[in-house]
C-alpha cells in the first residue's frame, strides 16, 4: 500500500519566502494570522506566485479561519463587555488601517488648514486693504468736510458783514430821516415863532395906535372940555352920525370877507382830512388790488387837491392854519367778534373809516401841543362797530400822552367815524399815535 505524499507549498510574505510547508501548516499561518490573502503562494514544483485569495481551496480556508475567528471574536467580544473591558477593539489590519486613514485625515486637515491659513492671510490682507482704503476714505471725507465747514464759515460770515452793512445802512437812514424830520420841526417852529413874534409886533403896533388915539382922544376931551362952545347934542349927534357910517363899513368891510374866511378855512379843513381819508382808502384798494377803484379814487384825491389849492390862493399866507405836531392813524390792534374776518374790517378798511374823523384830532393835539411843547405819546381805543358799520361805543383802553383833551378828541373822532356793513357786530382796538 503506497502511503499518501505530502503536498510541499512556498508562501510570501512581506516579500519574505518561506516553506516548503504541508497544507496543515499553511492553515496553522492563516489561524495565526500571518498569512494573508493579499499574500502569494506557490507549489513546490512551480515557479509562478499566485495571490492567496485567487485559489479555491486557499480561499475556503481563509473563510474557514474568518469565520472562526468571528466566532471567536463574537464570544471574546460578549466576555470583555461583561468583564467591563472597552466595547470595540481594532484588530492589528483594522488598527492599522484606522492609523492610516487618521493620518489622511490628518494629512486633509493639514492642507485644509494650510488653505484656510492661506485664505484667512487673504482675508488679512484684505482686510487689511480695506481698513486702509476706509482710513483713506475717512480722511477724504474728514478733508471735504473742514471744507464745507470753512465754506459755511464764509458764507456766515459773509452774511453778518452783510447784515452788518445793511443795518448800519437802515440806521443812517433812521438818523437822516430822523434829522430831517428835526429840521422840519425846527423849521416849523422858526415859522410859527417868526408868525407869533410877527404877531406880536401887530399887536405892540395896534396897542400903539390904541395909545395914540386914547391921547388924541384925550386930548380933544380936554380941548372940548375948554371950549364948552359945542351944545352937548351936537356931540351926541356926530357919535350917533359916526355910528351910521361905520356900521355899513365894518359890515362890508371886515364882518363879511372875515366870515368868508373862516368858511374858506374851515372848507381847507375839510378838505384836509377828505384826502387823508380818500388816501387810506387808495392805500386799501391797491393792496386788494383793485385798480378801477383805486383810479377812481386817485381822481376824488386829484379833485380836492385842486379845490385845496384854488382856497389856499384866496386865503392870506398869514391866515391859513397852522398845525403843529403830528397824529397818526398808528393800525388796528385786534378785531374780535362776529365781523372779525369779515374784509370790511381789515386794517385799511378801518383806517379809511376813520380818517375823515381825524380833523378834531389834529386841531385839538395842535392846540395842545401850543400849551404843553414835547407833548408826545399814544392812545389806544376800544371802538364798538355795529353790523351796519355805526359805532355803537368808544372808550380809551390805554394811553400814555396824559391829555384829557386829546384823549376826548379821539374818542370823539372814533363815533363819529362810519363804516361799511360787515357780518356781524364787531370790537376793534386801534391806536393813534402824536409826536411833535
Amino acid at each position: 500500500m503506497n502511503e499518501k505524499k505530502e503536498i510541499e507549498l512556498y508562501i510570501r510574505v512581506d516579500g519574505a519566502e518561506h516553506g516548503p510547508l504541508t497544507v496543515d501548516e499553511i492553515k496553522a499561518w492563516i489561524d495565526d494570522g500571518k498569512f494573508r490573502q493579499t499574500d502569494y503562494i506557490r507549489m513546490a514544483d512551480k515557479k509562478a506566485w499566485v495571490k492567496a485569495e485567487n485559489l479555491v481551496h486557499v480561499k475556503a480556508l481563509f473563510d474557514e479561519a474568518r469565520e472562526k475567528s468571528e466566532r471567536g471574536a463574537f464570544a471574546t467580544w460578549l466576555g470583555n463587555i461583561r468583564e467591563g473591558k472597552p466595547a470595540i477593539v481594532l484588530t492589528p489590519v483594522g488598527r492599522a488601517e484606522e492609523e492610516k486613514r487618521i493620518a489622511a485625515e490628518r494629512d486633509a486637515l493639514a492642507e485644509d488648514r494650510a488653505v484656510l491659513e492661506e485664505q484667512e492671510k487673504e482675508l488679512r490682507d484684505q482686510l487689511e486693504k480695506t481698513i486702509t482704503e476706509r482710513e483713506e476714505e475717512l480722511a477724504r471725507l474728514e478733508a471735504e468736510r473742514e471744507e464745507e465747514r470753512k465754506r459755511l464759515e464764509a458764507e456766515r460770515d459773509e452774511e453778518v458783514r452783510r447784515l452788518a452793512a445793511e443795518r448800519d445802512a437802515e440806521r443812517q437812514r433812521l438818523i437822516t430821516q430822523y434829522e430831517e424830520e428835526v429840521k422840519d420841526a425846527k423849521e416849523e417852529r422858526d415859522g410859527e415863532v417868526s408868525r407869533l413874534s410877527s404877531e406880536r409886533e401887530r399887536l405892540d403896533a395896534e396897542r400903539v395906535r390904541l395909545a395914540d388915539e386914547e391921547r388924541e382922544l384925550a386930548t380933544m376931551g380936554k380941548a372940548m372940555k375948554r371950549r364948552r362952545r359945542l351944545p352937548f347934542f351936537v356931540a351926541a349927534g356926530v357919535v350917533v352920525l359916526a355910528i351910521i357910517i361905520a356900521a355899513p363899513l365894518y359890515y362890508f368891510k371886515i364882518y363879511l370877507p372875515g366870515q368868508e374866511l373862516s368858511d374858506k378855512l374851515a372848507r381847507i379843513s375839510a378838505l384836509e382830512d377828505r384826502i387823508a381819508g380818500l388816501t387810506a382808502q387808495l392805500e386799501a384798494a391797491l393792496n386788494a388790488g383793485d385798480i378801477a377803484k383805486a383810479e377812481e379814487i386817485a381822481e376824488e384825491i386829484e379833485k380836492a387837491r385842486i379845490e385845496k389849492e384854488k382856497l389856499a390862493e384866496e386865503v392870506p399866507e398869514k391866515r391859513m392854519p397852522t398845525t403843529r405836531g403830528k397824529a397818526k392813524l398808528a393800525g388796528l390792534l385786534r378785531a374780535e367778534g362776529g365781523g372779525a374776518e369779515d374784509p370790511a374790517r381789515t386794517g385799511g378798511a378801518i383806517t379809511g373809516g376813520l380818517s375823515g374823523a381825524m380833523g378834531g384830532v389834529r386841531s385839538t393835539y395842535s392846540r395842545e401841543l401850543g400849551r404843553t411843547p414835547g407833548l408826545e405819546g399814544h392812545v389806544i381805543v376800544r371802538i364798538k362797530v355795529a353790523a351796519d358799520g355805526t359805532v355803537t361805543g368808544a372808550n380809551v383802553v390805554s394811553s400814555t400822552i396824559g391829555n384829557s383833551a386829546v384823549e376826548s378828541a379821539v374818542t370823539a373822532a372814533a363815533r363819529r367815524a362810519r363804516f361799511r356793513p360787515a357780518a356781524g357786530d364787531t370790537s376793534l382796538t386801534y391806536k393813534f399815535d402824536f409826536s411833535p
